[in-house]
């Protein structure tokens, strides 16, 4: 996960970070961070509730914006493509 190692914890705070982002931007939050929870099965039957999200273009964006500063010169070596850029 874009250098995050194994676990998700590593990762959720640049989610949260874009999250802010993208309201700030103006956003809706809801429309580029959907929520994907899903139920995993433990070793001794117990069911635990795993949070996960769909995203958006914008919202894949947004994470690797917000997230650990010395990745992302590696990550964002594509273009910036902004919305209006997209839908002309």
């Amino acid at each position: 996960m874009l250098g995050y190692g194994k676990k998700w914890q590593n990762f959720e705070g640049a989610v949260k970070k874009a999250m802010t982002a993208c309201e700030e931007s103006g956003n809706i939050v809801e429309h580029h961070f959907t929520d994907a929870s899903k139920p995993i099965t433990g070793g001794k039957g117990a069911v635990q509730l795993v949070k996960d999200y769909y995203l958006s273009r914008l919202a894949c964006y947004l994470v690797t914006q917000n997230g650990k500063p010395n990745q992302q010169a590696s990550l964002l070596d594509a273009p910036e493509q902004t919305n209006e850029e997209r839908q002309a």
